[in-house]
């Protein structure tokens, strides 16, 4: 058995900057005035003591996602303030607990803050300074310590997870079509539990020194109405679960709740007609809130119990990390229905994310319509165009459609492209019909907009082995079908490890939307929509993630660093400068604001 040393650490990111956007709900009026609850970074080491013993930290952190702006930041500050941590790039992974009601302006790249609207360099150099603070402080609690795993399932009764998209999840070959009653089954139930306790037994209640849960389910809890920073649903269980381990003894204990497969997966089950949207459990959303955390908090002290009699984990740390082109993945025809062809292309963002979801809509119905109409207009014309282009333009176009299928097409984030055109400020759509559109004419005419892709199209895959468990850091949000493949497609390469237990943690490391099945990218829902690779994303990733588990089954010393593996792009600060965030929200957002509450109250 390879003994371990394990630390705990706990640090605020809450940056908060009045009157910038928050991140999650893509809307313009949703943007902070104050804080509710403050946000933490929650950080776990792994050392194996001894001189050539292998460190791992994970920290989870209360915000919308992980992005490589903050991930950078973070590496950075460790190896010039803190080198004799020992941690790189591979060694550290970030995920996030996803809540809508944090802070945004925080990614390099330009999409992500159109509706803050800008880059806010507050904001990251706060949340930069929590992480690296979490995982100082994780590495001076270093202790012997000893780990046991749980896992759980909710009972049907418990009102915490519905699949938003049933129709979707019906429609996959590989499950039993349930009927909309049943919306709550058709989620993975399960939380998975790691018990971190003191070998020596001197923490208190007894020898707890902290605990890291998986369950999938959005932190939407708080709506798009909501203008306090508050942790959300997770958040509530965090606090919950450290506050009654303290109560017992545990003075010390760090309680995190990460995401598994939450895409496809929402908290809200009631349509409030008030709001024409869906709600949790209470009129009040903060009361939701709680509740569901308390739900999530109550199986955690559960599954804490049942750990404490399951057999320690043995077997010693490992970890790999691999940066792919997702724009431009051949998957393997095992994981694309036996097509030799099937590839992904630059990141596209199709009608139906803009347009939002039950639990948070987007642009307004009218607005949609006309977007789809444009969107199959800009396709007939680029496909008739195509044919007077060079034969590698007109290929380009065809893969491009061919990869994307039914998506609607509106913005292409990895060609830089607004409907079909790279001259974005000369959409023929007025400003005022959507200031996030204002926003976005703004950055090009700055120059902001003319030299990378709008979201990250190289991305980091990684995968943490804890003995018998391995911890896959996926940069995006699986839905509950493709979660299960995934988990499947590691778990047959790892198996020859000793690994038992695959925990897909979410939000990790990097953003790149939605990671939907190919048979759920069909019906062009919100997840669909928004799964930016294309049909064939799950593919892709199901294909590199295969790739990387077995570099785990040859030894460190093999596994030299490729050296035409791709890097994620480096902004300056010039570029940053071009579309930062430049003070409050004009009048006209906060009128906006004014008028959908209003129209809420009145409907």
């Amino acid at each position: 058995m390879v003994a371990l040393e394990v630390g705990t650490g706990k640090a605020p990111i809450t940056a908060f900057h009045k009157g910038a956007g928050m991140m999650g709900y893509g809307m313009h009026f949703n943007f902070a005035d104050g804080v509710d609850t403050e946000l933490h970074a929650r950080a776990f080491m792994f050392r194996e003591p001894g001189e050539g013993g292998r460190t791992l930290a994970l920290v989870n952190c209360e915000m919308c996602f992980v992005t490589h702006s903050i991930k950078q930041g973070v590496l950075e500050r460790l190896q010039r303030d803190h080198p004799e941590l020992g941690l790189d790039d591979a060694s550290l992974m970030l995920c996030a607990q996803h809540t809508h009601s944090g802070p945004g302006g925080y990614s390099h790249y330009a999409f992500y803050n159109f509706t803050i609207p800008g880059f806010v360099p507050e904001v990251w150099a706060a949340i930069v300074d929590g992480v690296v603070e979490a995982i100082v402080a994780a590495a001076a609690s270093l202790r012997p310590a000893t780990l046991r795993h749980a896992v759980g399932e909710f009972a049907p009764e418990v009102e915490v997870a519905f699949n938003r998209s049933l129709a979707a999840f019906n429609s996959n070959e590989d499950v039993e079509p349930l009927p909309a009653r049943d919306w709550h089954l058709a989620v993975d139930r399960a939380m998975d539990l790691l018990r971190i306790e003191d070998a020596r037994g001197d923490a208190g209640a007894p020898g707890l020194l902290g605990a890291i849960t998986w369950f999938g389910v959005h932190a939407t809890s708080l709506s798009n109405d909501n203008h306090l920073t508050n942790w959300d649903n997770k958040g509530y269980a965090a606090d919950a679960l450290e506050t009654r381990a303290r109560a017992r003894g545990a003075a010390t204990f760090v309680g995190a709740f990460a995401q598994a497969t939450a895409g496809d997966v929402t908290p809200n089950f009631v349509f409030d007609r008030k709001k024409r949207w869906t709600r949790g459990k209470f009129v009040d959303d903060r009361v939701s809130a709680r509740w569901h955390g308390e739900r999530q908090a109550e199986k955690a002290e559960e599954l804490l119990e049942r750990a404490a009699a399951a057999p320690a984990i043995e077997g010693a740390l490992d970890r790999v990390l691999a940066y792919v082109d997702l724009s431009d993945v051949h998957c393997d025809p095992a994981f694309a229905g036996g097509l030799t062809d099937a590839r992904t292309s630059p990141a596209c963002v199709g009608v139906d994310m803009l347009a939002g979801t039950r639990e948070g809509p987007g642009m307004p119905v009218p607005i949609a319509l006309a977007a789809r109409a444009a969107a199959w207009s800009v396709r007939a014309w680029e496909r008739a165009r195509s044919l007077l282009q060079t034969p590698a333009r007109r290929e380009a176009v065809r893969q491009k459609y061919r990869s994307q299928g039914r998506k609607r097409i509106v913005i292409e984030t990895g060609a830089r492209r607004l409907l079909g055109t790279r001259d974005v400020s000369g959409v023929p759509i007025p400003d005022f019909v959507d200031p996030t559109l204002a926003t976005f004419k703004k950055h090009h005419r700055s120059g902001g907009l003319e030299d990378a892709p709008w979201t990250p199209q190289i991305l980091p895959l990684q995968i943490f082995l804890i003995g018998a468990l391995a911890i896959v850091a996926v940069p995006g949000e699986l839905t509950t079908v493709a979660g299960r493949r995934l988990r499947a497609t590691v778990l047959e390469e790892l198996r020859e490890r000793g690994v038992s237990r695959v925990l897909l943690t979410t939000y990790a490391n990097a953003y790149s939307g939605y990671i939907c099945t190919n048979e759920e990218y069909q019906h062009q829902r919100y997840e669909g929509s928004h799964t930016v690779f294309g049909q064939w994303t799950l593919a892709a990733y199901q294909t590199e993630f295969r790739a990387l588990a077995r570099r785990l089954l040859t030894p460190p010393e093999a596994r030299p660093e490729r050296a035409d593996e791709p890097r994620p792009r480096r902004f300056s600060t010039r570029e940053l400068s071009l579309r930062a965030h430049d003070g409050p929200f004009p009048s006209n957002q906060r009128a906006s604001a004014r008028r959908a509450r209003a129209a809420g109250r009145r409907s």
